[in-house]
């Protein structure tokens, strides 16, 4: 028997003699008893987390895949979380979608990685009607998101392929910079449109909230103080929020369906993002799956519903940046004229300089900035990189043989 099941045997044997009902059958007050102690005992004992396999919470029962596709196939809303750039997260994402799909569900997926205005963009992805760096450009994915698409690939051509509705989450980055920055009051018109009734942070969210507010305040040079933090707090939850009404708005449309919420992980821990903004709207019935490193301690009880072992974190490559500065819109002329250059960059040892207009990247004719961006990113590092570029108006090339 594993060391965590021998465990959970020695507390139900320990508890029972003071819990059972007259009947020898466990009452409630045993399990709450039960669950109570292990979450008190299992941060501090060796358990490892092992890979691929799947435990329940709040007490860490060892389940199947299909007893977990069995139990999220009776509720309407299941979220996935994530860490971005953890590719092993992804794969527990896509495999919760093959189950249930596997199971006859009528699912659809709502993403964290696009907002409310792409969503026709979206739907001509699965309609199969875009090739990828089409969608890339028409969603600007490294403007929008900015992770490299090869964590995300899997899932989208699943969803092509397969036909399954995706609709988007978010909103655009700038309306919850401005409530960060400004509180709901800074908001235009256009941006209040996605914003619902939202619930108060939990002292507990708040608690867990300081301690990333804190680095986020270092990293940008932010002032520290209880209006800030407010604001700060504030921003979170309206990101919480906007993201559990575009699941209620799409059940509302769909009920026959059921909804998986893919998403960064953050928003779904101890039930206090995503899943309390739901309740406030109404949709009581969901659960949360958590991919879970097995170089991590293990999880809180109330951390999640379930919890999915994966391999820890494993880096994924740097990408690789030009390194210059973008205008903040597209030229009507061809090409981008970049603002700036960076020192010890690729533009730098390409001889770029501000102003100059960067008309093809070897060899395809640029047509925008995002364009750009994508053709830089899917380089590797050994590739050649010639930058044929105009500067007062005598047409130049330039070319690394190797990018690194």
């Amino acid at each position: 028997m594993k060391p965590f099941s021998l465990c959970i045997v020695r507390l139900q044997l320990f508890f029972k003699g003071c819990f059972v009902g007259q009947s020898g059958a466990i009452t409630p007050l045993l399990l709450a008893a039960i669950a109570g102690v292990v979450g008190m005992i299992l941060p501090l004992m060796p358990i490892p987390i092992e890979k691929n396999v799947r435990y329940q919470l709040p007490v860490g029962t060892v389940i199947s895949s299909n007893q977990l596709m069995e139990q999220l196939s009776v509720v309407p809303v299941v979220l996935v979380g994530e860490t971005h750039d953890q590719v092993a997260h992804h794969r527990v994402q896509l495999d919760v979608l093959k189950g249930l799909h596997a199971r006859g569900q009528n699912i659809a997926v709502g993403m964290e990685m696009f907002h409310r205005d792409q969503q026709s963009v979206l739907e001509a992805w699965t309609a199969g009607k875009l090739s990828e760096s089409a969608f890339l450009d028409q969603t600007e994915w490294y403007f929008n998101w900015g992770m490299d698409p090869d964590l995300y690939w899997p899932i989208l051509r699943w969803l092509r392929d397969e036909k399954i509705d995706l609709f988007a989450l978010n909103v655009p980055r700038n309306s919850i910079r401005t409530v960060r920055m400004m509180g709901l009051e800074g908001l235009s018109e256009s941006q209040r449109e996605y914003i619902p009734p939202i619930q108060p942070a939990t002292q507990s969210y708040r608690n867990r909230l300081h301690t990333l507010f804190e680095q986020h305040a270092a990293m940008m040079k932010m002032a520290r103080s209880n209006v800030v933090f407010d604001r700060f707090v504030l921003a979170q939850t309206v990101w919480d929020g906007v993201m559990a009404s575009a699941i209620v708005d799409y059940r509302k449309q769909h009920p026959e369906s059921t909804v998986i919420g893919l998403v960064g992980s953050g928003h779904l821990r101890f039930a206090e993002g995503i899943p309390h903004q739901l309740k406030g709207l109404g949709q009581q019935d969901h659960r949360t799956v958590l991919p879970w490193g097995d170089d991590e301690t293990w999880p809180a009880p109330q951390v999640s519903d379930y919890i999915w072992g994966v391999v820890g974190d494993l880096p994924w490559p740097e990408p690789i940046r030009l390194g210059v500065g973008l205008p903040e819109q597209d030229d009507p002329l061809s090409g981008v004229v970049i603002t700036s250059v960076s020192e010890n960059s690729i533009g730098e040892k390409l001889g770029l300089n501000a102003q100059d207009r960067i008309i093809k990247i070897n060899g395809m004719s640029i047509t925008g900035r995002h364009m750009m961006v994508r053709l830089i990113r899917s380089l590797e590092e050994d590739s050649v990189l010639s930058v044929t570029f105009e500067r007062e108006g005598v047409q130049n090339v330039n070319t690394l043989e190797s990018i690194r």
